[in-house]
């Protein structure tokens, strides 16, 4: 046996030396196969993570006061009407019309929201802010639907919302909720209404008169099921939160026009702002507001209106204040008027005078 083991040995040796190096080509063979398998083929593959890796991460970026989502998108991601796909990644945001300084949204980089601008859009000398098909006859405002008014009295409901998403309070957008059709009304799938609340109504303090009720909008819903007494509807638009005893009422255009059409006053409309939508004691730039002058005073969708300071000094008693901002109309009602303020050299207070614009020419 021992003969046979040395042998074996001696023969085996020299055939273990042939054996060895082909079984350690064949490793490096396969890891080789492997790496050049991973490896991208140009180097436009291998930037591309790196570039989803950023996308991903993007940064905070603090509100100022002026900034809005329409702007942030057409500087950030190079085109203004991307600014959905912001506002859809930023979940803590109830109203993409409603942002305010210190708030912080998340932005990502230029790839991951919309295409690089051309670079002849970037070559431009027309000044960042203005979009390059501007149109200096009207003024676009996406938040149209979200505006809400005043009535004389509550709008009859055509449901409530008996039901919220399980284990929670408020809902939002993409979130099923209940409802319950009014009396007299038949709810129908595919069938879009808008949800809102009616606040506490507002009294004119100087002049003691009873002015209305505020009709808060708080989002668009469309009617997935009808079962017996309740439907099943789907939140489609969430512009603030909602909550169990919101109503809905029909929504009358499924397509709101975003650009208001600018027009002149008639001079010599005057009145006063009653209160901001938000209900805040002072507010300025992009601010909601209601006025009461209305359709039955001459006032229209896109007209404009100077805000005076009602405590500053005139030295002719003939002339008009100084004024401190300007108001566009963006709804009216027939008595009263909801508009934007589209500039604010100052705080501004419920009670500020307003007048036409076309009456301080």
């Amino acid at each position: 046996m021992n003969d046979h083991q040395d042998r074996g040995g001696a023969a085996g040796r020299p055939a273990g030396r042939k054996v060895l190096p082909c079984f350690h080509w064949g490793l490096v063979f396969c890891v080789l196969a492997m790496l050049t398998a991973a490896a991208p083929v140009t180097g436009e593959q291998t930037a591309a993570p790196v570039d989803a890796v950023q996308a991903q991460a993007g940064f905070d970026h603090v509100v100022e006061k002026g900034d809005t989502l329409w702007d942030l998108s057409r500087r950030y991601a190079g085109s203004a009407a991307d600014w959905p796909r912001i506002w859809k990644h930023n979940n803590q945001i109830p109203n993409p019309h409603r942002i305010f300084p210190g708030d912080r949204i998340r932005l990502w980089s230029r790839p991951a929201l919309a295409p690089a601008v051309p670079p002849r859009a970037r070559a431009s000398s027309r000044p960042p802010e203005t979009p390059a098909d501007a149109d200096p006859s009207v003024y676009r405002y996406p938040g149209i639907e979200a505006v809400g008014f005043i009535r004389p009295q509550p709008v009859a409901p055509a449901a409530t919302i008996t039901r919220l998403p399980e284990d929670k309070t408020i809902a939002g957008q993409w979130e099923s909720v209940r409802v319950r059709p009014s009396e007299g009304t038949i709810l129908f799938p595919g069938q879009q209404l808008v949800v809102f609340r009616v606040l506490e109504g507002v009294m004119d303090k100087a002049d003691k008169e009873f002015i209305g009720y505020p009709h808060y909008l708080l989002g668009i819903v469309e009617i997935a099921a009808v079962s017996g007494e309740w439907a099943e509807a789907e939140v489609l638009h969430s512009f603030r939160e909602m909550r169990l005893g919101d109503k809905l009422m029909p929504r009358l255009k499924l397509a709101a026009a975003t650009d208001i059409v600018l027009a002149d006053a008639p001079p010599g409309i005057a009145g006063k702002i009653l209160r901001a939508e938000e209900d805040r004691v002072i507010f300025g730039d992009q601010a909601v507001v209601f006025i009461n002058r209305g359709r039955s005073d001459g006032v229209g969708v896109g007209q404009r209106y100077a805000i005076f300071d009602p405590s500053s000094p005139v030295e002719d008693p003939g002339a008009l204040p100084a004024a401190i901002g300007s108001l566009l109309v963006l709804r009216v009602e027939n008595e009263t008027a909801t508009a934007l303020v589209t500039r604010s050299s100052r705080e501004i207070s419920p009670g500020a005078p307003i007048i036409s614009a076309a009456s301080k020419r």
